[in-house]
């Protein structure tokens, strides 16, 4: 029987802002502080592997947490988010454009 746990990164700099975030956006100081906080949770769980996003701000979520586990890391890009086109990535969030392709 296998367990998996499902960690999402913390809070991005894309999350307070008001623009779409690409795969670049990188964690919040309030995000950081959500990883270490879940890091030290995972420090009585036995995990033999953490599976990864590509995106930065997942690989950051995930770095907090091998500090404490120590186990080997797998980059995946089965973990991303929804793609979204790439003419959006910094983008503001009310810009008419974004509006429309996210109501899709």
């Amino acid at each position: 029987m296998k367990t998996l746990y499902f960690v999402r990164h913390g809070e991005s700099e894309g999350n307070i802002g008001d623009f779409s975030q690409g795969p670049d956006t990188v964690l919040s100081p309030e995000g950081e502080k959500q990883a270490r906080f879940v890091a030290e949770r995972f420090r009585t769980i036995h995990i033999d592997k953490i599976l990864v996003s590509t995106y930065a701000r997942a690989q950051q979520t995930a770095n907090y947490i091998n500090k404490i586990l120590q186990k080997e890391i797998e980059y995946t890009n089965l973990l991303v988010e929804r793609m979204k086109p790439s003419r959006l990535v910094n983008k503001l969030k009310n810009d008419p454009e974004v509006i429309q392709i996210n109501a899709l």
